[in-house]
């Protein structure tokens, strides 16, 4: 039996704490809208799954808000807790940076899978509108302002607790493609589909024809390939994994 898989999920305002049961909530929840991924994927492999603070009923930590970094060093802390040695590391959006950030800062040899992952989100015209309100505003009142913008127009924010608010709010706005460039190509598959309008895959083109990194382009997938094309994409890990 090879080595398990461990699997890291997306921001989804379902797994958040407060939309959740505890009492009903297991280890994987957070995947309970890609079950068939997984079911696929614990044909071949072990599978177990990593929660986010503030996500699956895992406390939040006693801080105003983690950075990308908080999270991939709450992953770390938790491998070596666990004393976990993955065959690889799946992560899903936000979970495929987090997974990203702690392969290259941990200097991790273990393999990462990213679908469609979360390296630098597609700017909408409502953030646009953010940026420029940001100029034209006055500085006392812009903090209050965009609090009620954001309750109106972002669901991430507008149901989360004050520590996922302020997470997101720093999470949203991150680049964080150059780490790409600092990864050995055999130790990364990136997995997305070509209709994705959220994390577009044009965004990292430049960068996986450069380094020659291992990426796959789904035909008629968006942002949820993991729900759409299970088959597909547990087949691109398993080959990849095979190699």
């Amino acid at each position: 039996m090879s080595r398990e898989i461990v699997m890291i999920h997306g921001w989804g305002t379902r797994s958040y704490n407060s939309n959740l049961d505890c009492e009903k909530v297991v280890e994987g929840t957070a995947w309970s809208q890609r079950q068939e991924l997984v079911n696929l994927l614990e044909k071949r492999y072990p599978v177990r799954f990593f929660n986010l603070p503030g996500f699956c009923c895992v406390k939040e930590p006693k801080k105003e808000s983690f950075d990308l970094e908080d999270f991939s060093d709450y992953l770390g802390n938790w491998v070596k807790e666990q004393n976990v040695k993955p065959e690889a590391i799946v992560g899903y959006s936000f979970g495929g940076a987090v997974a990203l950030d702690y392969k290259v800062r941990h200097k991790s040899n273990i393999p990462v899978i990213l679908i469609s992952p979360a390296l630098k989100r597609k700017e909408t015209v409502k953030s646009q509108m953010g940026k420029i309100g940001k100029h034209i505003v006055p500085e006392r009142y812009f903090d209050s302002l965009k609090s009620l913008y954001q309750s109106i127009f972002s669901r991430y924010y507008r149901e989360g607790t004050p520590f996922l608010r302020a997470s997101y709010d720093k999470i949203a706005r991150r680049d964080i493609r150059p780490l790409l460039e600092l990864v050995d190509p055999k130790d990364i598959l990136l997995v997305y589909g070509d209709s994705d309008t959220s994390t577009p895959a044009d965004y990292i083109s430049e960068i996986v024809e450069k380094n020659g990194l291992n990426c796959l382009i789904i035909k008629g997938g968006d942002h949820n390939i993991g729900e759409t094309h299970p088959d597909e994409v547990s087949s691109a890990i398993i080959n990849f994994l095979s190699k």
